[in-house]
């Protein structure tokens, strides 16, 4: 690394160091040919010979001023020369900005403006989009890789600095080496996939959401591992609860584009801008009237067509596109400190390994264990269902008993005549046994004239129906037996009948004999 005060080719004279990336160290220095101040970035040679890499990684600093150069846009900082040292360490020359953004917040708390925000953000999406339109992400947006400078009282004029991470887009790609800056990288560049212009929307949307609400969406713990989990997989709080004071229509303009899934944000970075015009005239807070004529052409007829502009901002909880999916496989680590941690350098920019399988494996662990409580719960269920099921079946059908009948007179309400009383002696075994009056009862020795062929008024009552009922229409034997047991006089010293003792086996028999 050159030290200050030295000349680089004869030209550049060195001063004090402005910041240092994870590629080199950016200097403050005095062009002698043209008495200008400049700013000289100067590639760091020990990590690459470490590496092995030594040309590529001259290569790589040497494209990051090719492609500066090549998208030639006002809101993009100028190079002005590149060349090689006496060791044979490139570096390249570029225009000296007086702050960055990063600075700038912590002069003010944190925080700016919502007009100032958008005033200074609007023509960055302009820049932006014209290094889309080459294919060229940036990928490492944060504030200390935007210059600002004030125009006039009001007015901030910001630059994009630092194109060394930059990329080609190439959709259909991933990478095992992740580069970026904690807080400020995209769900998908964390997981190594390709990074794409919905990339730079992501990271852009988090840098105005600090400078509006004072920190990032997700701000750090302490712990870069937790952190970058927490964006990879978590939802990005909405801006209304850290800046309960901004207008709805911007809020639900940066919520969009902070989406976990790509296809949830807005499709390119003209979108975003689009959707950040139409807020701000919705809420009537100032902008620029043409805020970068270069990379947003069409600005103005946006104020103009602010109403029809709401198409841009769908709410939250509409549903994502069918194609929408999780972030793909992550890579493997690809450097890790002593303990297991993340390798994180001194610098802002810091070369990152991809998130441990440990939080995906507690996920399945848990799935797995809710999975195993229903089955449980199920099969106790079933089986408790089969169990009730079987008592039902296995429980004896109950067996009606004869209801006691009341007791009947032993006289006719009508005639003189009057039954002969039972007596207590004749119940027996014989089942053809009736009675005088015509009625069958049991133990009775001699057959009597049946009640058909009596006179009316001396015929027995007609007998109750049993709760068995008769058959073929005759009385069965427990009918017969209640017919015998109301015209019986009470006797203590009777034994229970046949019918009360056996009342099934009467039935039977019964059944038998007709």
């Amino acid at each position: 690394m050159p030290a200050p005060s030295r000349i680089l080719g004869t030209r550049y004279r060195l001063g004090q160091i402005l910041g240092e990336g994870g590629s080199g160290v950016v200097y403050e220095g005095t062009d002698l040919l043209l008495g200008r101040s400049v700013a000289v970035k100067c590639m760091k040679l020990g990590s690459a010979l470490a590496r092995g890499d030594h040309e590529e990684s001259i290569d790589d600093f040497v494209s990051e001023a090719r492609t500066i150069a090549h998208i030639k846009h006002p809101h993009i900082v100028d190079i002005h020369d590149v060349g090689l040292d006496e060791e044979g360490r490139p570096y390249f020359v570029m225009e000296l900005v007086e702050s960055s953004l990063g600075r700038m917040l912590k002069e003010h708390d944190g925080k700016l403006s919502v007009e100032d925000t958008l005033g200074l953000l609007l023509p960055l999406c302009g820049a932006l989009a014209c290094a889309h339109d080459l294919g060229i992400v940036h990928c490492d947006i944060k504030p200390e890789n935007i210059a600002v400078r004030r125009v006039g009282r009001a007015k901030l004029r910001g630059k994009l600095l630092d194109f060394s991470i930059a990329r080609r887009d190439q959709p259909e790609t991933t990478t095992a080496l992740v580069l970026g800056t904690p807080g400020y990288m995209a769900p998908e560049q964390i997981c190594g996939q390709a990074c794409t212009p919905r990339t730079d929307v992501w990271a852009l949307a988090a840098v105005a959401y600090e400078c509006i609400s004072g920190d990032v969406p997700f701000a750090s713990v302490g712990d870069t591992q937790l952190q970058l989990q927490r964006t990879a997989y978590g939802a990005a709080p909405t801006l209304k609860s850290t800046a309960p004071d901004v207008p709805l229509p911007l809020v639900n303009a940066i919520d969009r584009a902070l989406s976990r899934l790509p296809e949830r944000r807005f499709d390119d970075m003209r979108a975003f801008a689009r959707a950040l015009v139409s807020a701000a005239v919705q809420s009537k807070v100032r902008i620029p009237v043409d805020p970068d004529p270069i990379g947003l052409p069409d600005a103005p007829r946006w104020r103009a067509e602010s109403g029809a502009a709401t198409d841009a901002l769908l709410p939250l909880d509409a549903e994502p596109p069918a194609s929408a999916a999780e972030p793909g496989p992550r890579a493997e680590h690809v450097a890790q400190a002593e303990g297991g941690a993340p390798a994180v350098s001194t610098s802002s920019t810091v070369h990152i390994a991809h998130i441990s399988r440990t939080s995906r494996l507690r996920r399945a662990l848990a799935l797995a264990g809710v999975g195993g409580a229903l089955l449980l719960a199920l099969g106790g269920w079933a089986l408790y269902r089969v169990n009730a099921s079987a008592r039902v079946l296995s429980r004896p059908p109950a067996i009606p008993q004869p209801s006691p009948a009341a007791p009947v007179s032993n006289t006719e309400s009508q005639g003189d005549s009057s039954l002969p009383m039972l007596p207590a002696s004749a119940e027996g075994p014989n089942r053809d046994a009736r009675s005088p009056a015509g009625v069958p009862t049991v133990g009775s020795s001699e057959r009597t004239t049946p009640p058909e062929t009596l006179p009316p008024s001396q015929r027995p009552p007609s007998p109750l129906p049993s709760v068995r009922g008769s058959r073929h229409g005759k009385p069965s034997v427990l009918d017969r037996a209640n017919v015998a047991e109301r015209a019986a006089p009470p006797s203590a010293e009777a034994p229970p009948s046949e019918a009360k003792r056996h009342p099934a086996r009467l039935e039977l028999q019964d059944n038998w004999e007709w």
